[in-house]
């Protein structure tokens, strides 16, 4: 078994490359059931990993399926990748693109629930 150390030093290992992915997506916004560049970048990354990709699930959503080597629980994680119809007002480096289209709340508790910090 993978001790909890190990485990948080490889997902530490990836956290500029996360959050390079992630500001990529914010500055590039799609509305929901129309995030095709989205769900393009999001299976082209999956399939570099070297997972298993179903996509067009419900016409822009993406799984991506890690299968490990022994019987034993699943885990499932799950986000949002649509945005809003609204006007960004920040002035963050990496703010939207799209005029009146934004990454609000949904992405953000999203961001926020993959936590770097070992608890």
């Amino acid at each position: 078994m993978l001790s909890k150390p190990f485990i948080y030093s490889e997902v530490n290992s990836l956290k500029s490359e996360l959050i390079e992915i992630r500001r990529l997506i914010h500055e590039n916004p799609e509305l929901g059931f129309q995030e095709f560049k989205t769900s393009a970048y999001i299976s082209s990354y999956l399939k570099s990993l070297g997972l298993e990709v179903i996509e067009g699930v419900a016409k822009t959503g993406v799984i991506g399926l890690l299968k490990g080597s022994f019987p034993g629980p699943t885990v499932l994680i799950r986000a949002d990748m649509d945005a809003l119809p609204m006007q960004e007002d920040t002035d963050l480096q990496f703010k939207s693109k799209n005029i009146g289209v934004h990454h609000a709340v949904a992405m953000m508790d999203m961001y926020r629930s993959f936590s770097w910090q070992q608890k």
